[in-house]
């Protein structure tokens, strides 16, 4: 003979059953009817469960990684996740990728694992060469980040808004490609 071992809020069907308690008798006209648990029911509940476990991780646990992308997300009208890819040919998006997490081939991460010198600017020399400098700053491409702001506007040139918006994404991408900074 075996044995099977059942939850004791579900019957043989796998259906859900109230406690004797709270079942639906004449008096209470149905009040207390559960709703069927299903598959979907768990994933749903498995994914908002790890979407709030990992916010509270990412916004506690350590608050001094990726802060281009954390400025980045909390800005309006940034567009997140997938969405922002789509479309994007794969070197672009990954380019896209890292210069929002801030881990690409420009000097300020490179010094961090000691595979350059200094994090200094090797086009105008300014003290570190992240991101923001790169798309905002250098004066060295200067000609190039012009054509940028004509095509997008002046209030469109902050990191958050280059790298945050669909179609000013493109438009970053074009410009990182004009000025070959970040090739291999």
């Amino acid at each position: 003979m075996r044995r099977r071992w059942f939850d004791k809020w579900f019957d043989l069907h796998g259906r859900y059953r109230l406690p004797r308690d709270q079942r639906a008798s004449p008096r209470t006209s149905g009040r207390h009817i559960a709703e069927r648990i299903t598959k979907a029911s768990h994933q749903r509940e498995a994914k908002a469960m790890a979407k709030t476990q990992w916010d509270e991780l990412w916004n506690k646990a350590n608050p001094t990684t990726a802060i281009t992308l954390r400025r980045m997300t909390k800005m309006p009208d940034t567009v997140e996740g997938p969405s922002l890819y789509k479309g994007m040919h794969r070197p672009m998006a990954t380019t896209l990728a890292q210069l929002r997490t801030g881990h690409c081939r420009l000097n300020q991460y490179l010094w961090r694992f000691k595979k350059v010198d200094n994090a200094d600017c090797d086009k105008c020399g300014y003290q570190r060469e992240t991101v923001e400098h790169f798309l905002t700053e250098c004066p060295a491409y200067y000609g190039v980040r012009r054509d940028l702001e004509k095509a997008l506007g002046p209030e469109a040139m902050t990191v958050a808004f280059l790298l945050g918006n669909r179609e000013a994404a493109k438009a970053t991408m074009e410009f990182v490609k004009k000025t070959g900074r970040l090739k291999a």
